[in-house]
């Protein structure tokens, strides 16, 4: 049990503490899934764009089916169209990015 203990602390002496400048530059990443059949790609991708222009953060556009709008930050969704039976106002997805 002593050597693991020992090449523990070897490896942490290793690790390099975290740039605190670094990770508050460091934006969320923000995924935005849209239903294809349903024709939602233009919605994803003009929210896509005022998040980019708005925020400087590159949305992932993921596409899917089954009526699926979803906005997800950090993994975390932060808004659903199934939840809510409507789209998102861009300004309440605003929030949600900066609160992070």
């Amino acid at each position: 049990m002593q050597t693991l203990t020992s090449k523990l602390e070897s490896k942490r002496g290793l690790i390099a503490s975290p740039d605190t400048d670094a990770l508050e530059r460091e934006k969320p990443p923000v995924s935005i899934e849209y239903c294809v059949p349903g024709n939602y790609e233009r919605i994803a991708t003009t929210l896509a764009e005022a998040i980019e222009t708005s925020l400087g953060q590159s949305p992932e556009l993921v596409p899917s089916r089954d009526g699926v709008f979803e906005v997800s930050v950090h993994g975390r969704v932060v808004f659903s169209k199934r939840a809510c039976s409507r789209f998102p106002d861009q300004e309440e997805i605003f929030y949600h990015l900066r609160q992070l």
